[in-house]
């Protein structure tokens, strides 16, 4: 019997394919995770699905492979998904590294546009096109029958289950263990290649900083990137001086950002990033093609970000449930919606939030009814965040790095920090509670226990922008407040990120889109030849602007 794989894969994502033994394996990523799993592999006659969940859980590191054996084949991502597995379910075994390579006709799903629209990702197995899957986080598939699909299998899933049985104490102890040993595996990882961390005002790249430095890593860089006065700026200025690591600032320049975006070179990132289901991230292109570009970030450097520290830590667990002494399904839907579905507030009409509960529920296996215990719903909310906005997005910023060629880790994915972090009582984990107390104690350099700046988000040149605010809410009231703040983001901290789609452009619809995402995802699907559908699925779903439904655009900028 053989698996029939129709494996199609990109050069440009860098796979490296070798036959080991009677094993064809198309890997990436840490290649002792991928060498454990063909070992276990080998020695199996038969498809064997328990064995391989116990060895994928196993591994901490970040890799993604394909496996064709003589009577079965695999295709398995990590626990987070860090470089994306896509597959047909046309009948032809295909499965490829690539989205586009095994897209086939251009068939697009409607909720998965609904989604792509109003979150600027596509949740579950799904993708915009309607015979096109992903691999989710924590997930391999399985071809044995010649004849029949692949079987999704799920190994591993982030679901919060809180330990009681220890103290704070023990947990910061524990915690401090954890970080030394997955740090101590990332210098041996990057083996004395030059490090470049992207150095911000927050917690999380200020501690891998600090981490690497206190454990005597030599070849550390530094970078910051923003409008200039910028306070992330000054904060990673005061960092780096402390800890005497070189630190290049680069400040945004409109007229670059807007050209970058323009040119071909951006369309082939995109073409590489999107995986036909999320929209590219463009936080951090001008800066790393800034130092590309100029030769002043080397080729074999490894580039280390602090993603994503902030979720990991609790930072995202909403106020609304956790200060609500019993939150009910609804207030966790609500809750998602709230945060992950409104790049767009013109679309959240009552049928288009109806249809997004709908998936939410069913991509987070919501059981029937809606009493269920606080820590239940935020131990959902955690879940549905790590499995989509995480993994599908977030973690999807790195394919930039993957498209420059840079080499790149993410410390706070690592599987221990995941273990760690899943028995954390929600107690100690809401506004990051016990990660807050851990960096006072570590306070290494000083860094962290009186050195907590505030950062704020408009750059020194534009403050004046806070008292003008007020004083339009106290005259005229808050509408005046919250439409003053919406027209200024323009011109705020990222100046940079909205110059790419133009002054003109924001000024028709600032009041209803949320950040620079809202306006890529537009512009993502107009260049790919999805407007008309979005168009379709808008007057479909009664979106409006200005109390008129629109006809035509994402966005509402045409309408009747």
């Amino acid at each position: 019997m053989t698996s029939r794989l129709n494996v199609v894969l990109d050069p440009a994502f860098g796979w490296r394919t070798q036959h080991r033994g009677s094993l064809t394996v198309h890997a990436i990523g840490d290649s002792e995770a991928v060498d454990q799993l063909c070992a276990v592999l080998e020695r199996m006659g038969s498809l064997d699905d328990a064995q391989i969940a116990r060895q994928l859980r196993e591994n901490r590191g970040l890799f993604a492979a394909i496996v064709e054996t003589p009577s079965f084949g695999i295709a398995c991502v990590d626990k987070i998904r860090s470089y994306p597995i896509f597959y047909a379910m046309n009948g032809s075994h295909a499965v490829s590294n690539s989205a586009r390579l095994v897209k086939g006709h251009d068939d697009v799903d409607e909720m998965s546009l609904l989604e792509f629209i109003t979150a600027g990702y596509v949740t579950g197995t799904e993708t915009l096109y309607r015979d096109l899957k992903q691999i989710r986080a924590g997930e391999f598939l399985a071809w044995d029958e010649p004849a029949e699909p692949p079987r999704a299998y799920r190994y591993y899933c982030y679901r919060p289950d809180p330990d009681e049985s220890h103290s704070q104490e023990e947990l910061l102890d524990q915690l401090a263990h954890t970080l030394e040993r997955v740090f101590q595996r990332l210098i041996s990882v990057a083996d004395g290649a030059p490090i470049w961390v992207p150095l911000s005002g927050g917690y999380d790249s200020r501690l891998i900083l600090c981490k690497l430095h206190e454990l005597g890593y030599e070849r550390l860089h530094t970078f910051t990137y923003g409008p200039r006065g910028n306070f992330e700026a000054r904060v990673a200025s005061k960092v780096a001086r402390t800890l005497n690591v070189p630190w290049h600032r680069l400040p945004s320049q409109i007229s670059a950002a807007r050209s970058l975006f323009d040119e071909d070179y951006r369309n082939r990132f995109w073409e590489l990033a999107d995986g036909l289901h999320a929209v590219p991230n463009m936080r951090e292109y001008e800066p790393l093609i800034h130092l590309v570009r100029n030769g002043i970030i080397p080729e074999n450097a490894v580039v280390i970000n602090g993603q994503t520290g902030d979720f990991i830590t609790g930072g995202h667990i909403p106020d609304t449930l956790a200060t609500h002494s019993a939150p009910t399904v609804r207030d966790l839907t609500t809750a998602i919606i709230d945060k992950h579905y409104s790049l767009w507030t013109n679309w959240k009409t009552p049928t288009v939030l109806a249809r997004i509960e709908d998936k939410i529920r069913a991509v987070a296996n919501i059981p029937g009814g809606e009493t269920m215990s606080k820590n239940e719903i935020l131990s959902l909310y955690e879940t549905w965040e790590y499995q989509e906005r995480q993994a599908k997005w977030v973690v999807n910023d790195q394919r930039l790095y993957d498209f420059l060629r840079l080499d790149w880790a993410l410390p706070f994915w690592d599987g221990e920090l995941l273990d760690f972090w899943e028995r954390v009582p929600f107690r100690h984990k809401v506004g990051q509670s016990l990660f807050k107390t851990y960096l006072r104690r570590y306070d290494y350099a000083g860094l962290f226990a009186e050195f907590d700046p505030y950062v704020w988000r408009w750059p020194l040149h534009m403050m004046w922008v806070v008292p003008v605010a007020r004083a339009a809410g106290i005259i005229f009231g808050n509408d005046a407040k919250t439409w003053w703040y919406a027209l200024m983001r323009y011109f705020g901290h990222y100046h940079n990120q909205y110059a790419t789609i133009g002054l003109k452009r924001f000024l028709k619809t600032f009041q209803v889109a949320r950040s620079p995402v809202s306006y890529w995802g537009e512009t993502w699907l107009q260049e790919t030849g999805c407007e008309s559908e979005a168009g379709s699925l808008a007057a479909a779903s009664q979106v409006h602007l200005g109390g008129r439904p629109v006809r035509h655009g994402v966005s509402g900028l045409t309408s009747v």
